[in-house]
């Protein structure tokens, strides 16, 4: 059976690329297929290159002025997310991408899931718990709960060599034409952009085999 190499262009900052995660899980379970069938790697996309490294204070919750739309809402609720808005600063996701490389780097080399985990550990702080993920505390706390070295984790995100392949990295993206996230790349190919319905990630599966 011909393995299904996804990769995921994605910030932490972004609602739509957690709605499009709990999709593309479903859609891993009504495929049928084993799930080590499916080789999963999250890769750095910044929505606010510019941010200021201690993120930025959000305008207030209010009901004229709501973080959380109600379409969005609305559309968390439909797959199990809880968007609360209760976060009161808007991140630099930098170091939040830096450890998701990390936990890349474990995943290649254990063969396990531990990077695609930590991004949904990633998405849960943020937008449900209402936790800054630029926060290096916050970050320890996501990799003792993903599993990884906390101790290995932290000195990697610290490295300011590292970051800047993260932000480099996210550049690039950028400047290849990727122009919104999630952006779901199968076996190389881009075949989906946005938070697309299960459906939709079936058949993008079907066709990826054949690339």
């Amino acid at each position: 059976m011909t393995r299904i190499n996804i990769e995921i262009v994605s910030d932490v900052l972004c609602p739509w690329c957690w709605v499009g995660k709990k999709n593309l899980d479903k859609a891993i379970q009504a495929s049928g297929r084993p799930n080590e069938h499916f080789s999963i790697t999250w890769k750095p996309f910044l929505l606010r290159p510019s941010m200021p490294e201690g993120g930025k204070v959000k305008a207030p919750d209010t009901p004229e002025n709501p973080r959380v739309s109600e379409r969005l809402y609305e559309a968390g609720q439909k797959v199990d997310i809880n968007f609360t808005g209760k976060c009161d600063v808007a991140p630099n996701t930098v170091l939040a991408h830096t450890l998701l490389r990390y936990a890349a780097k474990e995943q290649q080399q254990k063969k396990n899931n531990v990077q695609h985990k930590l991004a949904e550990i990633l998405f849960r702080m943020y937008f449900t718990d209402g936790q800054n993920v630029g926060n290096i505390q916050v970050l320890e706390d996501a990799a003792e709960e993903a599993g990884l070295e906390v101790k290995k984790a932290i000195e990697f995100i610290n490295n300011k060599d590292e970051q800047a392949l993260v932000f480099n990295e996210a550049v690039d993206n950028t400047r290849s034409g990727i122009s919104g996230v999630p952006s779901f790349f199968m076996n190389g190919k881009l075949m989906l952009e946005g938070a697309q319905p299960v459906d939709h990630f079936l058949y993008a599966f079907h066709d990826s085999m054949s690339c």
